[in-house]
Parts: C-alpha cells; sequence; structure tokens
C-alpha cells in the first residue's frame, strides 16, 4: 500500500520529535539493508532544503537512508536543475510528500537582507542572493517596527513559501497536485531547539490534514 502525504509528513514530523527530544532510533545501516536498497528506492519525501552544514535533513527528520529524496542549494532557491531533480521525484518515482525546509540563522537570507549597494557579491552568488530579495522585502513591509533580526527572521518563512510557490510553475509539479498525487509543505527548522514549524502548505496538503 503506498504512503499517503499525510502519512509521509506525519512520519517526519515524529522524527523530528524524536531528534527534538534527543531519542533518534534511526540512521544506522545494515548490510541487509543496503542489499535491500539494490532493488531500488521508494521514498517517502522529497526534502529540498539549504545547504547549510547544521542542517541535516537525515538527522532532523530521523530517517534511514532510502527513506526520503534530499535536493539542496544556499537559500534553497530553485533552478532547472532542482526543478528537474524534484520532477524525477514525483514523476518517475511517485513520492507523495515536498518537504520544503528553511532554517533559522539562514546565511543566504541575512545576504539577501543587506543593502543593494553594498560591496558585491563573487560569482554567481549575487544572483542567488537577489532569488530570495523578494521575500525580504515582503518581511519588511509586514511591519515598520520590526528590528532587523525580526525582519530575517520573518523572511526566512517567507522564503519557504516563495520556493513553494515557484515549484507550482513546473507544469509537472502542478499537475501532480492538481490531481492529489503529491502535496507541498514549508517547515523551518530551529537551529536553538532542534525542532521544526509548519510554515505553509498548499490547497492539497491543508485539506488532507483537516
Amino acid at each position: 500500500m503506498q504512503t499517503t502525504s499525510t502519512q509521509a509528513l506525519d512520519r517526519l514530523l515524529a522524527g523530528n520529535r524524536r531528534f527534538a527530544a534527543g531519542e533518534t532510533r534511526y540512521g544506522q545501516i545494515s548490510r541487509r539493508a543496503r542489499s535491500e536498497l539494490l532493488a531500488g528506492q521508494q521514498p517517502l519525501a522529497i526534502l529540498f532544503g539549504c545547504v547549510d552544514s547544521r542542517v541535516s535533513p537525515t538527522a532532523i527528520f530521523d530517517v534511514d537512508p532510502g527513506e526520503v529524496l534530499i535536493i539542496r542549494t544556499a537559500g534553497q532557491v530553485l533552478d532547472d536543475a532542482v526543478i528537474a531533480s524534484i520532477e524525477f521525484g514525483v514523476d518517475v518515482l511517485d513520492i507523495p510528500l515536498i518537504v520544503v525546509l528553511g532554517h533559522t540563522h539562514c546565511g543566504a537570507v541575512t545576504a539577501a537582507a543587506q543593502p543593494i549597494d553594498a560591496a558585491p557579491l563573487p560569482g554567481k552568488l549575487g544572483g542567488l542572493v537577489d532569488a530570495i530579495r523578494p521575500a525580504v522585502e515582503q518581511a519588511r513591509q509586514a511591519d515598520s517596527r520590526q528590528t532587523e533580526e525580526e525582519v530575517i527572521a520573518r523572511a526566512i518563512g517567507l522564503n519557504v513559501q516563495l520556493s513553494m510557490q515557484n515549484l507550482l510553475d513546473s507544469p509537472v509539479i502542478a499537475a501532480a497536485v492538481a490531481a492529489e498525487r503529491v502535496s507541498i509543505v514549508g517547515v523551518v527548522y530551529d537551529l536553538a531547539t532542534g525542532a521544526v514549524s509548519e510554515v505553509g502548505a498548499n490547497e492539497v496538503t491543508t485539506s488532507e490534514r483537516a
């Protein structure tokens, strides 16, 4: 019986509760388990998150190899390779859940909050940071009394939601969402507590978890 998006999310959130409590039980893989994975993969979720070394998706959700398909970019910014990889998970592997994973103290979002006329970033970093700026601007407009730290904290959640919305620009992903074959959920991982909190979900996920 195939795992539903609700079951997949519940499994991940239960794993995160174990992780935050220091009671993880997965993360080890036996020789037998490795042999079983040779037959193929059937992950329960796609985790699209930031490259920050402090954010380990398998640890955060207390899952074993083969249980999640992990894709990472700085600030979880989308590009064609990322979208194609997620489309592969949705359309070929038939994975029922996409989790967009942001985190507190995100350096990419912090960089996007710097003045535009600040010293230019090297290489391709400028373009990556520019992709995050709309979330920062939306955060600034939410409350004129915010501190810069509060703006960045709000922007982190908004950037997750922006990535979720941009995923729907893919006809493959949008069609799967419309057909209720996949749901998209956004979460933010708190570096201090180890817990994740939901920041957004598409209409399919919302109705399923009602």
